[in-house]
């Protein structure tokens, strides 16, 4: 990562993670650590100008920025940002593009922790101090984290003035608050400008108070970083977040801390009856399955569809075998058959002896005597298994579910990411029909 995404890193995790109700406030000068002002007249407080806070952002918003980062020698970079915020929760989500790579974070305001979850991975963060800069203060303290991030940074704000009506900014016409930072940490000074549409002025988002641009200028600090401008321009902002899924890791990614919530996998009954579709892409084949499974009756019965082509998607049936399998663990025979509903010729019936390696089955020894026994349902998809950790809320086939996902050996000896989608079946009712308590949706 570049010097700047670096320094950006928290600036992008305030601007969409952290921000509760009060999200673009200046600091308050009330931290532990003091500075003195007093030598930099753009520092001071102009009692000649109009009193006006600075306005305040929603509890829940969406929000996109464009950076640019400009230092003394007027040399640039550039990145973009996508940033989600949720202050019920306390959490926080950003997505950063820059130098052609796209990062992922996500915060956590209660743990002080943040996760990245960039390509799959899930590499644990303090959120503080590595991520502190003036443009993270800023957003933290209008998002009502001064104790826990301006103390933490040790950063201390200045007076703010508001500096009335500006000129446009991307054509929009703003107002204008300064405010001068001092960090500690860096012995760096700054002054920092937060604009927003007029009052009279209506943005595209149908906000009232929306934020247009957060500007930075280092105006004391190391000879590498004197006159140093980071520019923040909000192109978009929402008091909403569509998909509250971008809080949780993406299908694929393993995360086990970040959910702080626990909550037991229901279990398969003893008795149901499932569809099942895998999809083989690397091998070019999709397999579907619809499997009757009768614990009590030791009876499983399958109805399996495989397709199989050159390529990828599979198209057609010129590949194709449909079977019809009975399972009948009191006898150990398995009944298999094509299944030709529109045939009444070449009926046939191959009656073999159980498989131990079929999905349903399992084998015991004892005493040098192997016996094939049906599997309870709970160990069906490994679903029995340890390390099942829940995930959050997702939505799968416009159906609302719950999450949970574990890491189980394959035949490899690596591991594999399973998820398992259960329905969240209270928000699903037939008119005076209740669905059953659980029902999995999606393996």
């Amino acid at each position: 990562m570049s010097p700047i995404a670096g320094a950006v890193l928290i600036s992008c995790f305030l601007l969409g993670a952290g921000l509760v109700p009060d999200l673009l406030q200046p600091v308050s000068a009330a931290v532990p650590a003091t500075y003195d002002f007093s030598p930099y007249p753009e520092c001071a407080k102009n009692e000649s100008l109009e009193k006006k806070n600075v306005p305040k952002l929603a509890s829940q918003f969406t929000i996109k920025v464009e950076g640019k980062t400009t230092d003394k020698d007027n040399k640039f970079e550039f990145f973009d940002s996508e940033g989600y915020y949720e202050a019920e929760g306390q959490r926080g989500a950003t997505i950063l593009y820059q130098d052609g790579k796209k990062t992922t974070y996500l915060y956590d305001f209660i743990t002080g922790k943040a996760y990245d979850i960039s390509y799959q991975t899930c590499q644990q963060q303090r959120l503080y101090p590595s991520g502190c800069n003036a443009y993270a203060i800023f957003i933290a303290e209008l998002a009502g984290h001064s104790t826990a991030v301006a103390d933490q940074c040790q950063f201390v704000g200045g007076p703010v003035n508001y500096l009335g009506d500006k000129e446009t900014i991307r054509t929009i016409p703003v107002r204008e608050w300064s405010q001068c930072v001092y960090d500690h940490k860096t012995r760096t000074l700054s002054i920092s400008r937060y604009y927003y549409n007029k009052d009279n002025v209506t943005t595209p988002f149908g906000s009232a108070n929306t934020p247009i641009r957060f500007e930075n200028v280092v105006i004391n600090g190391s000879s590498a970083d004197q006159n140093k401008t980071f520019t923040y321009d909000f192109t978009y902002y929402v008091p909403t977040v569509e998909d509250e899924a971008v809080f949780l890791p993406e299908s694929g990614t393993f995360c086990p801390n970040w959910t702080r919530e626990v909550k037991a996998m229901p279990k398969l009954a003893d008795q149901f009856t499932l569809n099942l579709l895998t999809v083989a892409q690397s091998a070019k084949e999709v397999h579907s399955l619809r499997m009757n499974f009768d614990y009590k009756k030791q009876l499983v019965t399958f109805i399996t569809d495989s397709q199989s082509a050159t390529r990828f998607p599979v198209t057609g049936n010129k590949s194709r075998s449909v079977y019809r399998s009975v399972h009948d663990y009191k006898s150990g025979l398995a009944f298999t058959s094509p299944f030709e509903p529109f045939s009444i010729s070449r009926k046939s019936c191959n009656i073999t002896i159980i498989d131990g390696s079929t999905m349903d089955s399992r084998t015991s020894t004892t005493s040098n005597t192997s016996a094939i026994h049906i599997r309870h349902a709970n160990g069906l998809f490994g679903l029995n298994t340890d390390g099942w950790v829940y995930i959050g809320q997702k939505e799968f086939k416009d159906t609302d579910c719950d999450v949970w996902a574990c890491l189980q050996p394959n035949v490899s000896g690596k591991s594999i990411l399973v998820e398992a989608y259960w329905m969240q079946v209270s928000k699903y009712t037939n008119n005076s029909l209740d669905w059953p308590t659980d029902r999995q949706t999606d393996l």
